[in-house]
């Protein structure tokens, strides 16, 4: 697969009859911290509408998977608006990322 790996947290979850269908190796290698990973029994790439249920599911223990993972990584410190670059702070950048 081309492009960078990625280092956020992934879940993954393969339906059989998906284009294309990647093997696990080669979904490791792309996304390294890889907190979720199964195989759908049947489906493909029109999850949503062919398997409804097993998506959502799938989808509820990914993101338990990640609760899971966020709850044991450090937290970052909060930055205010003294922690904007000048650059920032000279387009007028809010702390919350908007623009005045």
């Amino acid at each position: 697969m081309a492009g960078p790996a990625l280092t956020l947290p992934v879940a993954v979850t393969v339906f059989p009859k998906d284009i294309p269908l990647l093997p696990r190796s080669w979904i490791e290698d792309k996304y390294t911290n890889l907190i979720h990973y199964a195989e759908a029994d049947k489906g493909g790439h029109f999850a949503a509408l062919e398997q409804p249920e097993s998506l959502v599911d799938e989808i509820r223990v990914g993101l338990r998977s990640l609760r899971g993972a966020l709850s044991t990584a450090p937290t970052p410190a909060p930055v205010g608006v003294e922690g904007l670059t000048d650059a920032a702070a000279r387009r007028n950048v809010q702390p919350n990322g908007c623009t005045k």
